[in-house]
């Protein structure tokens, strides 16, 4: 099939979004506009604003200011050297010194994953974890990096050819043994260890896990207008996204907005080159003009 048109961003479906929190939203597509490096911890205070929009975005910079003028002064005091004096020192920092560690008791909190909450409360899951321990090693100037490991986000501090890798989610270093015993316990049926699990990813797949993981927690507590949310800005990130584009004509329907479900796959139908592709679009259009019933 080929790209179906772009998706996003048109004065009808702005409508949809709550008319305080438009300003995070339009925030949030100039971020992701750019290309890669996105600043995430903006994209990630532009996500939370949407959610709280009185949110006051200057505490949230001023907070993660301190904690990396906090470090800075504990590394010029230490003087790490390697990559596990680096990270061991920044994992006694973060967790032990200033308390930052997995929610296990309610993982599936949503505000685990928005970084206004994990500043306050000190806790989140793993890829939000993440984010704070990313902001605060580039903030001194660490090479450190977000790994995409399957099912639990880690971190990576690199120096010279030394490479450590931290959860964020206990504040520990993670050893190749202590890496299968993860994915063992993660993944089943039972996965071998490959070195791709371990690679670190852009800014762009980051923001892109980081709404993965809300829309997950929206679509199985049926929050549909937070769903929509999670797919209008996925589409921001990905607009030729066509799983998505179908996903959230299914939101629509859910929403009653059946008008904007139908304009959407008539733009995927108009696009569709793969016959059986096309088929499934129409049988789609035809259900949802069915369902509307005759015209008086």
């Amino acid at each position: 099939m080929s790209n179906p048109p772009k998706s996003g961003g048109s004065a009808g479906k702005e409508l949809l979004v709550p008319a305080d929190a438009r300003l995070a939203r339009r925030r949030f597509a100039r971020l992701v506009e750019t290309t890669d490096p996105i600043n995430v911890t903006e994209v990630a205070l532009a996500i939370a604003q949407e959610e709280r929009p009185q949110l006051e975005l200057a505490r949230c910079r001023e907070n993660l200011r301190e904690l990396v003028d906090s470090y800075q002064e504990i590394r010029l005091e230490t003087g790490p050297v390697s990559a596990r004096d680096e990270a061991r020192l920044l994992c006694r920092f973060l967790a032990e010194e200033q308390g930052y560690m997995g929610n296990e008791e309610e993982y599936y909190d949503p505000d685990n994953s928005y970084l206004d909450q994990v500043l306050e409360r000190r806790m989140g899951i793993p890829i939000s974890l993440a984010l704070v321990y990313l902001h605060v090693g580039r903030g001194v100037g660490l090479n450190i990096q977000g790994i995409g490991f399957p099912g639990h986000f880690l971190v990576a501090v690199v120096v010279d050819d030394g490479r450590e890798l931290i959860d964020p989610f206990t504040g520990r270093l993670v050893t190749d043994s202590g890496l299968q015993q993860l994915l063992d316990r993660l993944q089943q049926p039972a996965v071998e260890l490959a070195e791709r699990f371990t690679q670190p990813i852009s800014g762009r797949e980051f923001v892109m896990r980081v709404l993965n993981n809300l829309r997950a927690i929206y679509q199985q507590q049926a929050d549909y207008p937070r769903l929509l949310a999670c797919c209008d800005r996925i589409l921001l990130l990905e607009p030729h996204n066509t799983h998505e584009l179908l996903q959230r004509v299914t939101v629509y329907q859910r929403l009653n907005h059946n008008a904007l479900a139908l304009t959407e796959l008539t733009r995927l139908r108009a696009s569709a080159t793969n016959p059986a592709f096309r088929l499934r679009l129409e049988q789609m259009m035809l259900e949802m003009d069915a369902d509307q019933g005759p015209i008086h």
